[in-house]
């Protein structure tokens, strides 16, 4: 599987394992798309790609219903 241009998201990409995850999605050209708990890890880890090249941003949660997200 090659991901490059491919986006991915991870849930709990913040941290351990996820992070790892992450970091490697990205390495390899894919767009990352992280799922977090703390916003307080969600802001280190934006700004740790950041520091190792990559492009990162971060954005404020929608929250749907399952009868909106099928629309």
């Amino acid at each position: 599987m090659n991901p490059k241009g491919k986006t991915a998201l991870i849930t709990g990409g913040a941290v351990r394992v996820g992070k790892a995850i992450t970091l490697a999605l990205a390495q390899a050209g894919a767009n990352v798309v992280i799922n977090y708990h703390s916003s307080s890890t969600a802001a280190e880890e934006t700004t740790g790609l950041k520091k190792a090249g990559y492009e990162s941003s971060k954005n404020k949660p929608v929250i749907v219903g399952a009868r909106q997200s099928a629309h």
